[in-house]
């Protein structure tokens, strides 16, 4: 999975990875005795912040951040501790500690913050990729009037507005599909058939986190 932070405080960070050095045996004996804050690794994050979480990696959100959090469809979590949450949910050591990476070392922001678009064409930069889905960030600046997207949608995209906002119109007529706008926090799926969009932006400009599925064509 990956996250885009959206907001956060000065100062704030998120937990993604295990500090150097901690293996199997002092994990385990962490979650039993519920201390294992003390082994997990921290790095700063910032609005517009892009992080990579990979498949094994220890990881918590802390309070005060808004992401957008990008995964395989999955309805499976091991949990290591609950943070002292009353009543406390079921926690699953042994399996966590079966599956937990321990290369060391937190995992570090893939930077996504500074990106820019151009008003002719769409600005999209891929921010991740592996065998199952990629994520790319589109950056469109204020004051973009009828600029032609073309959206590489072979198997359907989906589409989260992190910031900003515009108006979109379809170039073909799919029901429900034919034209709209982004507003912030909202997602939006395009299936296949729908190739290009217009789109016009606000004073604020635009920025859209793409998802698309790499599955279907093994790429």
């Amino acid at each position: 999975e990956c996250w885009y932070i959206l907001d956060c405080p000065q100062g704030a960070e998120v937990i993604c990875g295990l500090r150097e050095g901690v293996g199997p045996e002092e994990l385990r004996r962490a979650a039993l005795g519920g201390a294992v804050e003390p082994l997990l690794a921290r790095f700063p994050i910032r609005r517009g912040s892009f992080v990579r979480v990979p498949a094994g990696t220890v990881h918590s959100i802390l309070a005060g951040t808004l992401l957008c959090e990008v995964q395989q469809a999955s309805n499976l979590t091991y949990r290591l501790w609950d943070w002292g949450r009353l009543p406390a949910r079921p926690l699953h050591i042994e399996d966590a500690v079966g599956v937990a990476d321990f290369r060391g070392g937190a995992v570090q922001e893939e930077g996504a913050a500074g990106v820019t678009g151009t008003a002719s064409r769409m600005g999209e930069f891929e921010l991740f990729r592996n065998p199952y889905f990629n994520v790319a960030l589109s950056a469109w600046p204020g004051g973009v009037s009828g600029a032609v997207w073309s959206l590489e949608n072979p198997h359907g995209l989906i589409v989260n507005v992190v910031e900003g906002g515009g108006d979109w119109q379809a170039d073909r007529a799919v029901p429900g599909l034919d034209k709209g706008s982004f507003g912030l926090g909202e997602t939006w799926f395009f299936p296949a058939g729908i190739e290009e969009l217009r789109l016009s932006t606000g004073a604020d400009g635009l920025r859209l986190l793409l998802s698309r599925s790499l599955e279907l064509r093994g790429t």
